[in-house]
């Protein structure tokens, strides 16, 4: 979990990011200038061991937030 959140963190234009072990998924906020795309995440996460099967994109007034399912979090 530490490990997700911290590849996650490290990311251009996310400023915060929760991880959920028990469902799964991580929650990235990322700055309204981000250019962070889903491939770059997914890839991101792969180069680390971990899958990612689903993604949930929110448009906030000011920021974009993206919701991932990844998969080998133990």
């Amino acid at each position: 979990m530490k490990k997700v959140r911290e590849t996650l963190n490290k990311l251009d234009g996310v400023h915060g990011t929760e991880v959920d072990f028990a469902a799964k998924t991580a929650t990235l906020k990322l700055r309204p200038e981000s250019k962070l795309t889903k491939a770059d995440i997914e890839k991101a996460l792969k180069d680390k061991g971990y899958g990612v099967s689903s993604y949930e994109e929110k448009a906030a007034e000011k920021a974009k937030e993206y919701t991932v399912v990844v998969s080998g979090m133990t």
